[in-house]
Formats: structure tokens, C-alpha cells, sequence
């Protein structure tokens, strides 16, 4: 810092000098201080040393390194690292399909590093994918955003379509043929009701399969049936109903 003498100080104005020391911080030396003025002597500027003061910026340091991690289905977990000190809180936004990133949390807890968003899933129409990005604030401003970390979640199973057109004939006295059309391409099997005999029964069936033979029932009785499609997100709607009658 300049060594001032008195008499030049008294013509210059005081001066703030600022230097960069470290992205968070700024280093702030005070180049002279104001002596107001006291009995035979004028106010002036007197000269005065640097001093250091460190000062917190305006914007704090980037949060880097937002990572999606063991992410399953209908969840994401988000981790990130903390590079500021001094931060009120984290806001994480969400981004669905490259649309308009929006706020999902805008008060996550100080030198929080993790969050868990149990909302993040395909629909049944597309796959969704999910992107992320957080920023530190605190009363003097937010930082910029970290990174953006993004995860695809599939297109989510729907229930098979139900099977139409049941028909069912007797072909003994202790057997039924069933015939049915397979509307559906995702189907796991099938599932057939057989209610006859003072009994309700539920027989299943392999995928792709239209027709069955029912055996083992008594002769001369009367059957009624239904049938529907097994699948991952759940069972179709029955069928239509038919009965017959065993041979006596």
C-alpha cells in the first residue's frame, strides 16, 4: 500500500481497494480513515495500513457434483457436495422430458448433501427421464447451480387386454373344451373361474394359450366359466360367461 504523507492524503477522497483472494471471499483493505476534525486542527484523511477483513461474496461457491445414485423404480436418490460454509439452505429443481426446469424442494436444510425424490417414475405412455440440479442460498443471494444429473425410468406395464369369445362344449362326462381368443401381446397366462359342483375353482393357463381341456368333473353337472389375462401390472377384466353340461 502507498505510505502516504499527511498532506497528500489530504487531497485524495479515501479509497476501498479490493482484490480476488479465493472464489468465496474477497480480501478488503481500507486505504486511509477519516479523522473528523478536532480544536486548531482541520478534518483530514489520515493514511492508514491495509487491513484484511475477510468478507463473504455475494454468490456463493458452486455446489459441484450432483450425482444420481442406487436409483430404483419410482425413486431417485441424489447426492451432492457441499463447497460453501455458509449457506442458508439448498434449492433442488427438477426437470421432467427436457421441459421447464421447477422447484421440487426450495428449503432443503444446511449442509444437507442427499435427497431422496419417491415421485419419479415412467408413465404408462413413455418413459420419463428426470433431471436435477441444486444451488446453495443464503441471505446475500443463491450460488450458481451445480451440475445437471439425469435418470430414465422405463415406460410402466399396463394390464393385459381381457381375452373375448369364450366357448365351452362337453367332449365327455368328465370333460370340458375351452376355447377362447388372446387379445393382448403381455400377457403372463391366463386364469379361468369354473364354478359347478358346489365348488368355485380358479385353473391358470400359459401365455399365448386359446384353448384348454377342463377334466376330472362329474358326469351330468352343469359348469359355468369366465376367463381373464394375467399380467405384471395386474389381471385383465373376465370374459364374457358360458356353461355347459357333462355328458351323463
Amino acid at each position: 500500500m502507498t505510505n502516504w504523507t499527511e498532506e497528500a492524503a489530504r487531497l485524495l477522497p479515501c479509497q476501498w481497494v479490493t482484490r480476488l483472494c479465493d472464489p468465496a471471499y474477497e480480501e478488503i483493505c481500507y486505504g486511509c480513515q477519516h479523522r473528523p476534525a478536532v480544536p486548531g486542527d482541520p478534518a483530514v484523511n489520515v493514511p492508514k495500513a491495509c487491513y484484511t477483513t475477510v468478507m463473504k461474496t455475494k454468490f456463493l461457491v458452486l455446489v459441484l457434483s450432483l450425482f444420481l445414485t442406487n436409483s430404483v423404480f419410482g425413486q431417485a436418490n441424489l447426492t451432492w457436495v457441499d463447497n460453501s460454509t455458509d449457506e442458508t439452505g439448498f434449492v433442488l429443481e427438477r426437470q421432467l422430458n427436457a421441459g421447464a426446469f421447477v422447484v421440487l424442494a426450495s428449503a432443503l436444510a444446511a449442509n444437507l448433501v442427499s435427497y431422496t425424490d419417491g415421485t419419479a417414475v415412467g408413465s404408462t405412455a413413455q418413459a420419463n427421464t428426470y433431471c436435477y440440479r441444486v444451488k446453495a442460498f443464503n441471505a446475500t443471494g443463491p450460488s450458481a447451480y451445480s451440475n445437471t444429473a439425469c435418470k430414465t425410468f422405463p415406460k410402466l406395464p399396463t394390464a393385459p387386454n381381457a381375452p373375448s369369445g369364450l366357448q365351452v362344449s362337453a367332449i365327455s362326462q368328465t370333460e370340458i373344451q375351452l376355447g377362447w381368443l388372446d387379445k393382448s401381446n403381455n400377457e403372463l397366462g391366463f386364469q379361468a373361474e369354473r364354478i359347478g359342483a358346489g365348488e368355485v375353482k380358479l385353473v391358470e393357463y400359459s401365455m399365448n394359450q386359446t384353448s384348454a381341456v377342463d377334466g376330472g368333473l362329474r358326469r351330468n353337472t352343469r359348469y359355468d366359466y369366465r376367463i381373464r389375462a394375467l399380467g405384471d401390472a395386474g389381471t385383465s377384466e373376465w370374459s364374457n360367461r358360458v356353461k355347459t353340461k357333462t355328458w351323463r
